[in-house]
């Protein structure tokens, strides 16, 4: 605080002596409060050694006071210490350059890789540093082919190739079946323990094995739905992980058999209903609608027995509530014929500009927004089970059949996001899965 007050009072005296103090006096006061603001803001920048926000902080003084000295003075003096910390940055740069080179040559190979991936964290130059980092795996896997196929020092090699492509989970699994064959290494166990630490601070580590038991703990609380979110960008990463591919099938086996449910326990309650009310055409319809769902269901049986010994028979087929009407037909849309025979071909997104276009005319029609929601529902639903089709087709190695499942999902939806990543991912990776 006292640094503060006296850079104010300096302020106020190169201001007096500089000249500049004049036109700083007329400022009304509301902005002679924002400039010293701006003025105190570009001092703990310069301070912080933040200097290119010190330096724009200055150039804002200067527009509202030109001339002003102290702002001039800072703004150059910045701009100086800006030089000179990038100067010192492409020093640390090169002599970082330079030593990767040196640990390649003393084969430390670790070593190498960590001022490699300091490098690409902190680089002045992406292509040069990139070059470098090809220069690493040319090394490696040219040592690596020296040795067997399963061999201990041949996983070792693939592990640090693993690990400069910063792949962590391969690199630890490379090594540690390594280990099993050299126990006691002191090398591997330093290997595995950096690895694991790096590992715990990525992304990766965060989506799969966090998310992997964030997606446990909702499955098992019954929230279905965020275990199936979470999985999900699991597969994002690891299109095989077979632990996601369980899940999610388990969790949509489990979402479906609750939607039904659900559905039955919605039937039976208005089945009742309408039996009590003595509304014996409505509750047998409502009692049918169980056993579509539920064939084996007694209750529904026993209550259609009792409806039909009545003499009520099953009523004329109406349109299912869930279902909208046909009332835009009558009214004569254009569009509604055609976009119901696009949606029983699975063509959404047609379907859903028809459906549009006819709201459009007609901003009231219930119909239409009824078919509207029923069309996105359906979309999303298909899309989902082909993207997740493809996923268990990667999984058991059929990669065109996952791939034709999801081109499938982005016909009926183009803009579905984890169709578009996986299929690029599987897509530009090396074969994929044969």
């Amino acid at each position: 605080m006292k640094l503060k007050q006296w850079f104010f009072s300096l302020v106020l005296v190169l201001l007096v002596y500089s000249g500049s103090f004049a036109a700083y006096s007329t400022l009304e006061p509301q902005v002679q409060q924002e400039f010293n603001q701006l003025l105190d803001e570009a001092f703990n920048a310069y301070i912080s050694k933040d200097y290119t926000k010190s330096m724009n902080l200055f150039q804002r003084a200067l527009q509202m006071v030109p001339g002003d000295r102290t702002a001039e003075k800072g703004l150059i003096e910045s701009r100086e210490k800006l030089e000179e910390q990038q100067k010192e940055k492409m020093k640390i740069f090169r002599q970082r350059m330079a030593l990767v080179r040196d640990e390649l040559k003393k084969e430390n190979w670790m070593e190498a890789i960590d001022q490699c991936h300091w490098l690409f964290a902190n680089s002045i130059n992406p292509a040069e540093v990139q070059l470098l980092r090809a220069e690493v795996e040319t090394n490696l896997r040219k040592k690596m082919g020296n040795y067997p196929v399963a061999s201990a020092d041949r996983l070792i090699y693939e592990g640090l190739v693993s690990y400069l492509n910063r792949h962590f989970v391969e690199a630890l699994k490379s090594w540690k079946d390594a280990v099993t064959m050299l126990p006691g290494n002191v090398k591997l166990t330093i290997y595995i323990e950096k690895a694991e630490q790096i590992y715990r601070e990525t992304a990766y580590y965060e989506i799969i094995t966090l998310g992997g038991q964030r997606a446990k703990e909702a499955f098992s609380s019954g929230n279905y739905a965020e275990a199936v979110g979470l999985w999900k960008k699991m597969l994002e990463l690891e299109p095989q992980n077979s632990e996601a591919l369980e899940g999610i099938q388990k969790a949509q086996d489990l979402v479906n058999k609750k939607s039904k449910e659900g559905l039955i326990s919605d039937y039976y309650d208005k089945g009742l209903s309408a039996f009590l009310e003595e509304n014996y055409e409505g509750s047998l319809t409502n009692w049918e609608g169980i056993l579509a769902i539920d064939p084996t269901n007694e209750v529904a049986k026993d209550y259609i027995n009792k409806i039909r010994a009545k003499g009520i028979v099953t009523p004329p087929q109406k349109v299912e509530i869930s279902t909208p009407s046909a009332s835009i037909e009558k009214k004569g849309s254009p569009y509604y014929e055609e976009a119901v025979s696009l949606y029983h071909q699975e063509k959404f997104e047609s379907a859903k500009e028809l459906f549009l276009k006819a709201l459009e005319e007609n901003p009231i029609d219930i119909d239409s927004k009824k078919w509207l929601e029923k069309v996105k529902k359906t979309q999303s639903e298909k899309v989902d089970e082909h993207y997740n089709k493809g996923l268990i087709a990667y999984s058991r190695g059929q990669r065109e059949e996952a791939i034709k499942e999801w081109e499938k999902a982005l016909e009926m939806d183009p803009t579905h996001g984890p169709s578009k990543r996986t299929l690029l991912k599987v897509k530009t990776s090396k074969g994929g899965t044969k």
